[in-house]
C-alpha cells in the first residue's frame, strides 16, 4: 500500500499499519511549522545567546527539540471508512472515530492563521448519551482537511445508497 500513496501521503506512518486492506488513505494531516511557536521563539533566542554565551545552546537545543517532537509524533489521517488519530510519544493515545460517530467539525481562523493558511479544528464525536470535543490546533491547510472528512461521510453515504 505504501507504493500507491501520493508523496504528500507519505507521513503518518505509525497509522498506515492500522489500515484495512480495503481502506482507502484520503488524507493526511500537517500540522503548521508555527506550532508552538513560543517555544520556537524561545529556542531561537537562547540558540542566538550562545553567540556571547556558549552554554545557552543547550537549553536552545532542547527547547528546539521539545518544539519538534509534537510534529514527529502526532499523527491525523482520513480515510475512506474512519478517522485515525495518534497524539503523544511517552503516553501515547491512538483512538478510531467512524464516521457515523464525526457529528459535526468547526474551523477556528484569525487573521494571521488565515493568512498562513492554518487554523484550529475542533472535532465533535459522539459518545453514548453525549458528544466531546477534539481540538487540533495549528493544522496546515484546514480546508483540505475538513474536505477530506466531508468525503468521508460522503463515500459512507454513497456506500449506503449503493446497497439500498
Amino acid at each position: 500500500m505504501a507504493d500507491t500513496l501520493p508523496a504528500d501521503l507519505a507521513r503518518a506512518p505509525q497509522l498506515r499499519r492500522l489500515l484495512t486492506p480495503d481502506e482507502r488513505l484520503l488524507y493526511t494531516v500537517r500540522f503548521h511549522v508555527l506550532r508552538g511557536w513560543g517555544v520556537l521563539l524561545a529556542a531561537l533566542v537562547c540558540l542566538a545567546a550562545s553567540y556571547w554565551f556558549l552554554p545557552a545552546a543547550v537549553p536552545g537545543f532542547a527547547l528546539l527539540g521539545f518544539w519538534y517532537l509534537p510534529h514527529l509524533t502526532n499523527e491525523v489521517a482520513v480515510t475512506d471508512d474512519r478517522l485515525l488519530l495518534r497524539v503523544g510519544w511517552l503516553r501515547m493515545v491512538l483512538e478510531a472515530v467512524d464516521d457515523e460517530k464525526l457529528v459535526r467539525w468547526e474551523l477556528s481562523q484569525g487573521v494571521i492563521s488565515s493568512l498562513m493558511n492554518a487554523g484550529s479544528v475542533t472535532l465533535r464525536i459522539r459518545e453514548a448519551a453525549s458528544t466531546r470535543e477534539i481540538v487540533l490546533p495549528w493544522v496546515a491547510e484546514p480546508v483540505t482537511f475538513l474536505e477530506a472528512l466531508q468525503a468521508m461521510q460522503d463515500e459512507k453515504y454513497r456506500d449506503n445508497q449503493a446497497t439500498v
